[in-house]
């Protein structure tokens, strides 16, 4: 589904990303580990098109998404979360879930300003699919609550159901456990193996929180200054001498 070829990132002469490939299998979970300043988040942005990459290409699906601009890649069905939740915190949880929905309605602003039929109707639509995935998470309830009065792990809820709402194939998960108990991190895990059952996702995880990614992950890709030092099922690379050495501190 996903093909990362060779890419290379500079920002002011540093390299972030140095020939950095990889491959995402339809219906796959991929984690990407690394200590910090790894390349993950670079690797997301440039799938995302919010980094220029100075060489390599990316593919979804056999095409390149370069020439393509961040807006049109949900299009494409590539949708993301950040590791500091890019959330409205003074406008309620439906309005924030339903943003994730609004690239499905193409009507102009002066039809929505006029409120026309067709743009009342796509509204509807957007709306409808917002509470189906607030229920999918769990947060139905809190529809009408304004998000800067939720705790933090009901936030990251928020932040889910607004990727779910976009009808995404691949989602891009950046530490989303960040911040939360090892109880609401157990719970998040039980809430994705949910979605993986009953919407076919695929997805691209990157965290911090070893036992969250080892359980979702079938495969894992580690980073390291900007370099795919490892690769393989969670078992292995957890074994693996270089990852032990850059990324859990232990010696080769």
């Amino acid at each position: 589904m996903l093909e990362v070829k060779g890419i290379t990132a500079i920002f002011g002469g540093v390299t972030a990303l140095s020939a950095v490939s990889f491959g995402v299998e339809q219906g796959e979970f991929l984690g990407l580990i690394g200590p910090n300043g790894a390349g993950k988040t670079t690797v997301l942005n440039a799938i995302s098109r919010l980094s220029t990459l100075a060489d390599g290409d990316i593919e979804f699906e056999g095409a390149s998404l370069l020439p393509m601009r961040p807006h049109e890649i949900i299009r494409r069905g590539i949708v993301r979360t950040y590791q500091n939740m890019a959330l409205c915190p003074t406008m309620s949880v439906l309005a924030n879930v339903m943003l994730g929905g609004l690239w499905r309605r193409p009507s102009s602003a002066f039809a929505e300003w006029l409120g026309t039929p067709a743009a009342r109707q796509r509204s509807t639509e957007v709306e409808r699919d917002a509470i189906e995935a607030m229920r999918a998470v769990g947060i139905v309830d809190a529809a009408l609550a304004r998000v800067d009065s939720l705790a933090h792990g009901m936030r990251r809820k928020v932040e889910l159901a607004r990727a779910l709402c976009a009808h995404p194939r691949l989602i891009l998960l950046d530490e989303p456990a960040s911040g939360l108990s090892d109880q609401e991190a157990e719970e998040l895990v039980a809430l994705i193996r949910r979605f993986r059952s009953s919407l076919g996702l695929t997805m691209i995880v990157i965290e911090h929180h070893m036992d969250v990614v080892m359980a979702l992950s079938d495969r894992i890709v580690v980073l390291d200054g900007g370099r795919v030092i490892a690769e393989g099922i969670p078992s292995a690379v957890a074994a693996n001498p270089a990852v032990l050495e850059a990324y859990l501190g232990q010696p080769a």
